[in-house]
This record gives C-alpha cells, structure tokens and sequence, in this order.
C-alpha cells in the first residue's frame, strides 16, 4: 500500500498488557472500513507475552508495522511510531483500550469534513461503561473557541490528529514528561490547529483498571508532574486567561497527586514528600486559586481547591481525607 493510499495511522504502545492486548487487537480486525489504515505497535521492552501476541498479528495483517524497543517509555515509543507514519491523520490507541466496531464508519465519516482534528465523546469500561460525554455542541471550533465552550478540556484518546501538522511543526511527545504527555502534546499541537470537530459520537473505549499509570504509585514518576505542569503554562500563550484551562491543569496534577494517594489512603514519608513538593509550587497555587474562585467549576474542584489554599500542609491528610469523604456523598 503506497502512502497516499493509507488515511488513519494508528498508534499502539504496549507495555505489559498481554491480559488486554486481544481485546485491542480484535477490535482492530473488526473494522470493516479500515483497509486503508495501518495499525503501527511498539512493544516497549515487554516481559509478558505481548511481544508474542504482537508478532502473531503481524504475520497475520498486513497494515501491522511492528517496532521493539527497550523499555524507553511511552513517549519514547510514541516518538518512534511518529516518525513512520504514512496516514492522513493519526490516532493514539493505548494497548490496554479497544475500539467500538463502528469506529472505521465514524472516524471517517466525521473527517470526511476534513478539520486540523477530531474530538468525540469516549465510553469508560470499568465493570459496566459509562459514556464520557464532552457536553458541547457538535461542531467545527477555534481552538480559542473550544477552550471557551469546555468546563475543562479533554484529551486523548478523545482526539484524532492532522499528520501533516505534526510533521511540519516537527512535534513529538517531550520524552522529560512521564506524566500527563499526551495533554502536554495536545497544547503544543493545538498552537497550530486552525479548528477542531467536535462531535457527540464515541468510537474508543477508555479501559479502567487498576495496573494503569493513574492508579499504581510511582513516586519518582508521579513528582515529575511539577514539570509537567510549568511545560504547560510555557506553552499555552494567550488561552491562560480561560478558565478551562486552569481546571485541565488542576484536574491532571490532582490525578497523579491527591487521586492516588489521598483518596486511597497511601500517604507515606516519601508520598508525603512528593504531595509537599507539588502542593506548595506557586505555579500550582495559582492555577488552584482561579479554580477555587471561578463560579463555573465544578463545586467539587472548588471545595478541594480552597481546602488546598488555606490548609497548611503540616496539618496531615487527615482532614484531606474526611474531605474526600464528604465529596463523594455530594
């Protein structure tokens, strides 16, 4: 297949996910309209039987583009598949996640319309899916006017993205970041997105389990997302007066902090040193202040926002930790 013919690249990093691995590459074969797609999986130094499954669906499927790595990590592998894709526009498919069957008919229906990017709703497969819907209206926005329709803006694996854009501006995943890239990526690509389609329609199921990166403590990995953070707000211009911004930036920092943590009970010295370290950044603060007294967000964010302007760290968790009980009651 020459590579005008090929209109979706797919990007698959695997780590460890032979238990999910099946799930994500049957529902691959499953699209019907996808014979011009190619499916390109990174095996990051896998110890399981991923690399087995994998070999076995590229002597299977010719549109597989099959890559090892040592243990790099994602943005690495990601980095890699970046430089060979082929396709039009380009998705990121964790190896862990599937996609809906209809996911060939949707995605090329909508960018029949041909937009800088695509961002639907997403269905979250727990025990049962829930359909994460994006609460906007169906349409072709400004990135300027997108940020402003969102009560906080969300990411992959809600988006699909214009190749030629990444190319041109060279971007890639910053191999620095172990925590929250692909929002990092998303504000760096949306600098030269002219509009995005949003639509209502889900085609990619977001698998929550408790092996994924927001839910196993990583101490080393989870403090970086201090960096992660300032990244951000050095690259985000002129949408750091709008709110969604700021709730984004408190939501994801929040996930890698108080989420894992807190709300689980496995503060320790070392989690306490990371929580002190993120919690009294004064760029961190002041996106917790425009939550805290921004009137939109949601009442939980800004109950947690203010305990975290005005409670002294010194105090503990313990309070915290009540906190997160009467939020959950709400």
């Amino acid at each position: 297949m020459s590579n005008k013919d090929i209109y979706l690249s797919v990007i698959i990093p695997c780590y460890n996910v032979e238990r999910f691995l099946p799930a994500c590459i049957a529902s691959l074969q499953r699209q019907v309209n996808a014979d011009n797609w190619e499916f390109i999986f990174i095996n990051d130094g896998s110890v399981d039987n991923t690399s087995l499954l994998l070999r076995g669906f590229a002597s299977l499927d010719q549109r597989v583009v099959l890559l090892e790595q040592n243990n790099q990590g994602v943005s690495s592998a990601r980095n890699n598949a970046l430089r060979l894709i082929r396709g039009e526009y380009v998705l990121f498919l964790d190896g862990d996640d599937y996609l809906s069957d209809n996911a060939s008919d949707v995605i090329q229906s909508l960018l029949a319309q041909k937009p800088d990017g695509l961002l639907t709703s997403c269905m979250f497969v727990t025990d049962e899916k829930k359909l994460y819907n994006l609460g906007i209206v169906d349409g072709l926005y400004s990135v300027a006017g997108l940020y402003s329709c969102c009560a906080y803006f969300p990411t992959a694996p809600m988006l699909v993205y214009k190749s030629e854009i990444i190319k041109s501006h060279k971007l890639n995943f910053d191999e620095n970041i172990h925590v929250g890239e692909v929002y990092a990526f998303t504000v760096d690509y949306f600098q030269y997105a002219n509009n995005i389609l949003v639509s209502h329609e889900s085609f990619y199921n977001y698998v929550m389990h408790s092996q994924s990166a927001t839910h196993i403590p990583n101490y080393k990995n989870d403090a970086t997302i201090l960096y992660t953070l300032h990244k951000l707000y050095g690259n985000i211009g002129e949408y750091t007066k709008i709110a969604s911004f700021h709730v984004t930036a408190f939501k994801l920092v929040m996930s890698f902090t108080y989420n894992k943590y807190v709300k689980v009970k496995t503060v320790d010295k070392t989690a306490m040193a990371v929580l002190r370290n993120v919690f009294c950044d004064q760029l961190f603060l002041s996106c917790v202040r425009k939550v805290a007294f921004d009137k939109h967000s949601n009442i939980k964010d800004r109950l947690l926002a203010l305990y975290i302007c005005f409670m002294p760290l010194k105090v503990g968790f313990k309070i915290m930790c009540i906190l997160n009980i009467l939020l959950e009651k709400k």
